[in-house]
């Protein structure tokens, strides 16, 4: 509403993700995928940073132009959103009230317009690791982590959280069902590595919902504050997994989103769509009684990880030249999200049902 208000007085619409153009990032999907097909390597762009198998999604609407196919992801991203968030609401036996507030934040979240107007592949991972965990089958669980794995490589955390645990079984399918998809993609892997190495060095303040801005400021330095950054990242997650004591990871998956959106040091706002599942377990758990101090700093945090960035720097870019520090109240968030999931417990008092 106050950006509404804001576009009465400025005169100027509201701007909500920059605006290159629709389906900037699936483009380049929809791209590599051609240039697979006529054996050309999609990494030398330098523009590819997930693994081969991501090549299938360009390769499902590659049949269409990009004006259509960019228009279907569009379609994808949103029934996939909504699908994985109708999961939780049965999983966590969301009451009819939490399961509308959920809906209707989705449908105001920054990184949710930010993934369905750019065409990212987080739509997919996120529906994907929500199903797994949704599902009482360790077959379907499996399959559908691996796959998630294939999209996007933030799931990857999980998979060490499953070991942690001697989940084997589970683990070991879903690496093998992520091994499997990238036969077809062979010769592209060592390419991918190298591509992701490469992304770990890159960073910017704006359009980055990583904490690593914030470290980048306070301690600045060529590597010193990268350090500082890694240090924590990796500290904060081994104290979460000493202290995560429950056997079923469908109850404390949720608890470590936080730390998958925020590595590397560049993470762009659409993956942010994975918090919606640690705010609906936090709105199953507190059905029946009042927040805790850690689940308000997450909330908290959650909110200020909605905050319209773009939006908001384009408008007060008009009054002041430091606008663009409102790109850094979405790694506030992240950061607060951290901090708060360090004190969350492991949920075994509260019923989660697998679907």
């Amino acid at each position: 509403m106050a950006l509404i208000l804001a576009s009465f007085i400025f005169q100027i619409g509201i701007v909500f993700v920059v605006r290159f153009y629709f389906g900037l990032d699936y483009r380049e999907f929809h791209y590599a995928a051609h240039e697979w097909m006529h054996n050309v390597d999609p990494y030398t762009r330098g523009v590819l940073f997930t693994p081969p198998s991501s090549l299938l999604v360009g390769l499902m609407f590659g049949w269409l132009p990009f004006e259509s196919a960019r228009f279907m992801m569009f379609i994808l991203n949103i029934a996939l959103l909504f699908l994985a968030l109708r999961c939780l609401v049965i999983q966590f036996e969301l009451s009819r009230i939490n399961e509308r507030f959920l809906y209707g934040i989705a449908l105001l979240f920054y990184p949710c317009y930010f993934l369905v107007e750019r065409g990212n592949l987080d739509g997919i991972m996120f529906a994907l690791i929500v199903m797994g965990f949704a599902s009482s089958h360790h077959m379907v669980k499996s399959v559908c982590l691996g796959a998630s794995l294939a999209v996007k490589v933030y799931s990857g955390l999980i998979f060490l959280v499953l070991f942690r645990k001697r989940k084997w079984k589970v683990a070991s399918i879903g690496v093998l069902v992520f091994i499997l998809l990238q036969i077809p993609f062979a010769k592209l892997f060592p390419h991918f590595v190298s591509s992701v190495l490469g992304r770990t060095g890159l960073i910017r303040l704006d359009e980055n919902i990583s904490p690593a801005t914030l470290f980048s400021i306070v301690i600045g330095g060529l590597w010193q504050w990268k350090v500082v950054f890694i240090a924590f990242w990796f500290g904060t997650l081994a104290y979460r997994m000493v202290k995560d004591k429950s056997k079923d990871v469908s109850k404390t998956w949720t608890l470590y989103i936080p730390w998958m959106i925020s590595f590397p040091v560049l993470v762009y706002p659409y993956s942010g769509v994975l918090a919606l599942a640690l705010i609906a377990r936090i709105a199953s758990a507190c059905q029946t009684r009042l927040m805790t101090r850690a689940e308000s700093l997450i909330v908290a945090g959650f909110c200020l990880l909605g905050f319209q960035a773009v939006a908001w720097t384009y408008f007060l870019g008009i009054i002041t030249p430091y606008a663009p520090v409102s790109h850094l109240i979405c790694a506030l968030g992240n950061l607060f999200m951290i901090i708060g999931a360090c004190g969350l417990p492991d949920y075994e008092d509260v019923s989660v049902r697998s679907a």
